[in-house]
Order: structure tokens, then C-alpha cells, then sequence
């Protein structure tokens, strides 16, 4: 294959048959769910921090400092 012209289709194909073939998974971040309509990483932390606020305030209060100090994953 050194060299060769692939056409989408020809890509899409193989990327069907080898996902159907071989019990790959797909690993995405945060951005495609937000296309799906699932919330951001801060949003669900925040969806989280009040939860737990119910259960156990200081955990509440320490996600929520994670959130505003930015350090989460994107």
C-alpha cells in the first residue's frame, strides 16, 4: 500500500470492517458528548458537586474549588 490513493468511501469501508471485525472501541473527549448534548467536564462537576452537597458538603465544596480553579481534565 506504499504510495497509494484511497478514496473516503475506500476509507470508510475498512474502518467498518475493521471495527466490526475486531471489538475495537472508541476513546473521545468531552467535546463529541457536547454534540451528543452531554455536558462539558464542568458542568458535570458541577452536576455532581450538587448531588453530593445533599450527602456530604465538604466534598461538595472541594469539587467545587476544583472547578473554579480550572484543573480538571477538558
Amino acid at each position: 500500500m506504499e504510495n497509494e490513493t484511497i478514496d473516503i468511501d475506500t476509507i470508510a469501508e475498512r474502518l467498518v470492517d475493521f471495527v466490526g471485525s475486531s471489538g475495537c472501541c472508541l476513546f473521545a473527549g468531552a467535546g463529541v458528548g457536547m454534540h451528543a448534548d452531554l455536558p462539558s467536564w464542568e458542568d458535570y462537576l458541577e452536576y455532581l458537586a450538587k448531588i453530593t452537597t445533599g450527602y456530604e458538603e465538604e466534598t461538595a465544596t472541594l469539587i467545587r474549588k476544583r472547578i473554579a480553579s480550572g484543573h480538571y481534565p477538558q
